[in-house]
């Protein structure tokens, strides 16, 4: 995913070039500005480092159930929805807090 954040910043460049040269009256180079431009934005939040930890004491040690499903095409368990969290340290049931760094 690193090789995908300079080629959507080169193609939002690009498309801003073009909004200067080109009339826009209907709007399609701004729309592809702003879609480049969350396309960027939806690929740094999915690329930054990411920690859960319990609500109440701050823990890192914390467990979560889950609900896989068979993915019969990839034949591999595929994620579905997480369950509760339960803290290893304070050992309860707790809410994730998600910090990103």
């Amino acid at each position: 995913m690193n090789i995908l954040k300079p080629i959507l910043k080169n193609l939002l460049y690009q498309t801003e070039q073009m909004q200067g040269l080109f009339n826009d009256e209907d709007g399609t180079i701004q729309e592809a500005i702003n879609e480049a431009q969350e396309a960027i934005d939806e690929l740094e939040r999915k690329t930054q480092n990411k920690t859960y930890v319990c609500s109440h004491c701050k823990s890192e040690n914390i467990w979560f159930d889950a609900i896989m499903a068979w993915n019969k095409e990839k034949q591999e368990f595929q994620l579905e929805d997480l369950g509760k969290a339960f803290c290893n340290d304070c050992q309860g049931v707790t809410t994730d807090e998600e910090i990103t760094q």
